[in-house]
């Protein structure tokens, strides 16, 4: 670079710092001006008529635009809220007008069935979970109707009416209540038909349920007075005390006379003396169950008739291949498969031994 270029670039520099000082130098003056001019202070006197005592105010300017700018401040908000307000009565009043004397009921009855809404909801989400615990199948319960189809349902109709009166010149839109009740409408529509199928399949459930052997054949009082004895399996003969034997049930020792219940819904298959079982009943229940109640000293019903789970059906005895007083107790899934009645006996029993 030539010694003229850098004696060029040189006095550019300094042009261009002399400039920015002088800026530099107005804008300071110019605030050191505003500043001189907001401490000038204004004197407001205040002259009582007729005393003599006079009161004076000094104001700067900078405190005077301050209040001034708060006056128009706290005004203009004032005006807006007077705006808000005015515009809502109008919007009310155009409301009124357009649906009659029965807004205001109509407003209430939106926010009405807006909580009825939800408490349908609720409604609905138990009833699902319900028709899960009591065992209906998946497939089921997907079936029943969802609320948001309800609602889509009812919105759909209501936009073809609307489609439909719009021809006729009618207003764009119903009053919101109108969409509110009609997705209640449905939506209640619905939850008739998803009980009356829940009904059904839970009656399902609980009827089957009812009509298995389950829990013991006495009650809880009566089992404070009775004992287990021999379970089910592979056991010493207890007459020879040598060989083994099968013991295809349950053994529950007690008093001569202990009322013996059945353990299910179910129809009386057979009753009499069987052989080393003497008297024994045997109950066909549903789902190929069978219950049978063996040494009795008693039998209380006949062949064909139906009995209830709890109904007395005999007493305890001692009749048969036996060593002493008691029930034998056997459940059979089909005619001829014996099987362990102790988890059946302990789906209501929590408290005796072999269950706990």
């Amino acid at each position: 670079m030539t010694e003229s270029n850098l004696n060029h670039d040189r006095d550019v520099a300094e042009k261009k710092g002399a400039i920015g000082r002088l800026v530099q130098k107005g804008l300071d003056s110019s605030i050191e001006k505003a500043r001189q001019k907001g401490q000038e202070r204004l004197t407001i006197m205040l002259i009582p008529h007729g005393q003599e005592k006079i009161f004076s105010l000094q104001l700067n300017y900078q405190m005077i635009f301050f209040l001034l700018g708060i006056l128009f401040l706290v005004v203009g908000l004032s005006f807006y809220g007077f705006y808000r307000k005015a515009q809502k009565e109008l919007d009310a009043d155009r409301l009124r007008s357009q649906y009659g004397l029965n807004f205001r009921g109509a407003m209430t009855l939106k926010e009405i069935s807006g909580d009825l809404g939800e408490l349908n909801e609720t409604l609905y989400s138990n009833l699902k979970e319900i028709a899960s615990l009591t065992g209906v199948p998946d497939e089921e319960i997907q079936e029943l109707p969802e609320i948001s189809s309800s609602y889509s349902r009812a919105n759909n109709q209501l936009e073809q009416e609307i489609i439909q009166k719009s021809k006729l010149g009618a207003g764009r839109n119903f009053l919101p209540p109108v969409y509110s009740l009609k997705r209640l409408t449905y939506a209640f529509s619905d939850q008739v038909r998803a009980l009356s199928t829940v009904e059904r399949l839970v009656g399902q459930g609980i009827g089957l349920y009812s009509a298995m052997p389950m829990g013991r054949p006495f009650t809880e009082k009566e089992m404070l007075a009775l004992r287990d004895t021999s379970g089910f399996g592979m056991r010493v003969d207890p007459f020879t005390n040598a060989a083994l034997e099968m013991h295809a049930g349950q053994d529950i020792a007690g008093p001569d006379g202990t009322p013996v219940r059945a353990t299910g819904t179910g129809e009386v298959q057979s009753t009499g003396y069987d052989m080393g079982y003497g008297n024994r009943i045997v109950v066909k229940h549903g789902s190929a169950y069978y219950s049978t109640y063996s040494h009795l000293q008693r039998i209380l019903v006949r062949p064909g008739e139906i009995v209830r789970r709890g109904q007395v059906i005999g007493q305890m005895g001692r009749t048969g291949r036996v060593t002493g007083s008691h029930l034998h107790y056997e459940v059979w899934v089909g005619d001829q498969r014996r099987t362990d009645p102790v988890p059946y006996m302990c789906a209501y029993d929590f408290r005796s031994d072999i269950c706990r």
